[in-house]
């Protein structure tokens, strides 16, 4: 009964200690110097990645371009460059692709932001493509719950992965969509 119980135990030693990983030892040729250059340029690295962090309260007076969405209903009239959104005193007004749009807005804390549901003007939309837009568009507004500020841009965000950006500015176009 021995000569199976100290296999067995060994089995179970081995297992245990097989799922350590270990770093390898350094080289000979890598001194404390070069080992911690390593180690700043994967810091620079990491710094590289895009900036981003919550957004200041949005302010009256500010328009924001849609440059981005995720979205597909609203990615093949983002090169149209004319959907946007104006911030005003306590709300957000805008132009949706066929209509314009206002809603009630709160921004109770850094980076948290409530859109109510907006109301829309009633113009029909001679595309099918831009009314889908559209009906996105105005589904997703009253679902965001933060935003941030992404590269300089502006993206609102939903708790489920809802996302649009916006570049800054007021898109030339919208002057005749008024």
């Amino acid at each position: 009964m021995s000569r199976l119980l100290i296999p067995a135990l060994a089995l179970v030693l081995l297992a245990a200690c097989g799922g350590r990983e270990e770093a390898p030892p350094a080289s000979a040729d890598q001194t404390p110097a070069v080992v911690a250059a390593d180690a700043a340029e994967e810091i620079d690295m990491a710094k590289a990645e895009p900036a981003e962090a919550p957004a200041a309260p949005l302010a009256a007076g500010e328009s924001w371009t849609l440059v981005g969405s995720g979205l597909p209903e609203l990615v093949p009239v983002l090169a149209e460059g004319n959907i946007f959104i104006e911030v005003q005193e306590s709300r957000v007004v805008g132009y949706a692709g066929c209509n314009r749009f206002s809603a009630s807005m709160q921004q109770p804390a850094p980076g948290v932001l409530k859109i109510d549901a907006p109301m829309a003007s009633k113009r029909a939309c001679l595309s099918e493509e831009r009314n889908a837009a559209e009906q996105a568009l105005l589904f997703a507004l009253p679902q965001i719950s933060r935003q941030r500020m992404v590269e300089g841009r502006l993206r609102l965000q939903s708790a489920d992965g809802l996302w649009l950006e916006f570049a800054a500015g007021r898109p030339e176009s919208a002057d005749s969509e008024s």
